[in-house]
Order: C-alpha cells, then structure tokens, then sequence
C-alpha cells in the first residue's frame, strides 16, 4: 500500500474517561484528618477541592488502609467544615478522599468555601485542576 490510494478508516474518537462528578479546584489550606474509629489526628496541606473529595499532602506517608474511614477539618478562608470521609487513593504523602454523607446542609458549607478558595486563589494564580486528587 502506498501513501496515494491509503484511506483512513473512520472510528470512534476517543473518549476521555473521567470518573469524578464534580471539577476540582486547586488551593491552599489546612487539612486535619483523624483515622476511624480511635487512629491518629493528622494535619497536611489541602492540595484541592471538590463537592466530592479533596486531596491532602503531608508531612510523610500516614500509616492508613484503602478505604478507611475518616473525619475530615478543612480549615481555610476563615471557613471550618467537618464532613466524614473515607481514602479513596494513596499516593506517597498525599491521599485522594471521597466525602461521605453530604448533607444539604454540608454541601452548601462545602460550595461556599470552594467559591473563597477559588476566589483568593485566582488572585494567586491557582486554578480549577484535572490531574490531582479525589473524587
């Protein structure tokens, strides 16, 4: 076959597959985890933030299962919220959580600290951020 007379033959273009339901924004702020139901209280970094999940960096590697439960404190912008938790992906010192049993309530708590998260990070140059984190 020659370069002339070769035709490419039409296919299904692909598809990005993603698995999370909701965008996530890249940010700074305090993260306390404690590991369910009597493990350790540990602090990191909140690396970003979803209405699902967010990621967190630590210090070092945390001694937790896949799949543990947690109770989570993000603490930024002058805003606390307290939702529970569980790992979903481990990488090093970071790990990927998925929120549990958002309420309404917790949902809008969550809504209004992505949106000051958001707004103090543009002035930082932060942005909304597809390659890290939870769900």
């Amino acid at each position: 076959m020659t370069l002339s007379n070769w035709k490419e033959t039409p296919g299904p273009a692909p598809v990005k597959l993603e698995r999370r339901a909701h965008p996530r924004y890249s940010c700074k702020g305090i993260a306390r985890i404690l590991i369910l139901p009597d493990g350790p209280q540990v602090t990191g970094n909140l690396i970003n933030l979803s209405l699902g999940g967010c990621c967190i960096e630590f210090d070092k590697a945390i001694k937790a299962a896949a799949n543990a439960q947690l109770d989570v404190l993000l603490d930024a912008c002058d805003l606390r919220v307290r939702i529970p938790a569980e790992i979903r992906r481990r990488n090093d010192n970071q790990i990927g959580i998925k929120f549990l049993e958002v309420s309404a309530r917790k949902s809008e708590q969550i809504q209004l600290l992505i949106k000051e998260l958001f707004e103090f990070g543009k002035k930082r140059g932060y942005s909304e951020d597809d390659d890290t984190g939870a769900e």
